[in-house]
């Protein structure tokens, strides 16, 4: 049965989303909506894939195009996000949704949505669990205790610390114990207008004893290491190098549109879901909003990072 796909959000991520469902050979009717008239005039030039006719762009959210959603994905900055949720669910049947990190921004928001959401079938977009590289790792390492650092530059730390915290939680099959941010180096404002940066050393601790740490300053270099006893495992993100023991090995991390289509196959076909569910992330997004709050960063209940 052919299936309609819902993209809220047309900035760089929402077109990734795009450029991968579009190539579906399952998918039936694609709904596109940004409540900005910009962005949706720049999404519309030059923008051959509006040729098609099974893409319908939407002019408001309860527009009575279209009832029945198989999958909804959220691709707007988190500011405001569990009000267009609640907006989201209450205008459509959505069997499936995925939803860009940061989930919200908000603690009260997070709260609300503890106590009121059923989140059963809500996927966060985290997606290193399905990339190459990590894979291979994973299979190594699997729910064993290790020590692990991110170090680099210019990674977007606060925009994108939880995609290796949730990467570590996968590999290790353990929950989140503690997050705790020291010597914060710089506050700056993010590429994307109203957010903001840090640059700052983070240590996560979980459960099984692993220990998860993160640096980011103004360097260009980004690597990821894993060491567990005498063995080290590393990843180089800019030379697409993955080591470990005396092997070499050139993989790549796949792109968005790659990963898009390859959840949306799985979900098709009902196949095991890796990426997280929301009511498994909840918690982690919470400690992380707290210890941003607690190293007195950013002090405002909605913390500004997307």
């Amino acid at each position: 049965m052919f299936k309609n796909i819902l993209i809220v959000g047309l900035g760089n991520i929402g077109k990734r989303h795009l450029e991968s469902v579009i190539k579906n050979k399952d998918v039936n009717k694609i709904f596109l909506f940004d409540k900005s008239k910009k962005v949706i005039q720049n999404f519309k030039k030059g923008n051959l894939y509006l040729n098609s006719n099974n893409i319908i762009i939407l002019n408001k959210i309860n527009q009575s195009l279209v009832e029945n959603i198989f999958l909804c994905i959220v691709a707007t900055s988190a500011n405001r996000r569990y009000k267009l949720l609640k907006g989201l669910a209450k205008s459509f049947k959505i069997k499936y949704w995925l939803i860009e990190k940061i989930f919200l921004n908000d603690l009260n928001h997070l709260n609300l949505f503890k106590e009121t959401t059923n989140s059963k079938n809500m996927y966060v977009n985290l997606p290193l669990r399905m990339s190459s590289p990590f894979k291979l790792i994973q299979k190594k390492l699997k729910r064993k205790k290790f020590d692990c650092r991110i170090e680099g530059g210019n990674w977007n730390m606060a925009s994108n610390a939880l995609h290796y915290i949730d990467l570590i939680k996968w590999i290790t099959n353990s929950n989140v114990k503690k997050i705790d941010i020291y010597n914060v180096r710089k506050k700056f404002n993010s590429k994307r207008l109203g957010y903001k940066e840090f640059y700052a050393d983070i240590i996560i601790n979980y459960f099984n004893g692993t220990i998860l740490k993160l640096y980011c300053d103004n360097s260009n270099n980004k690597k990821i290491l894993f060491k567990f006893k005498s063995k080290t495992f590393s990843y180089d993100f800019n030379k697409n190098l993955l080591i470990y023991g005396d092997k070499k090995i050139k993989i790549k991390c796949e792109y968005q549109s790659h990963i898009t289509n390859q959840l949306l196959n799985n979900l098709f076909k009902r196949k095991k879901i890796v990426i997280t569910n929301v009511k498994k992330h909840l918690n982690d997004n919470k400690m992380f909003l707290n210890s941003i709050k607690k190293a007195g960063i950013f002090k405002f209940r909605s913390i500004p990072i997307t």
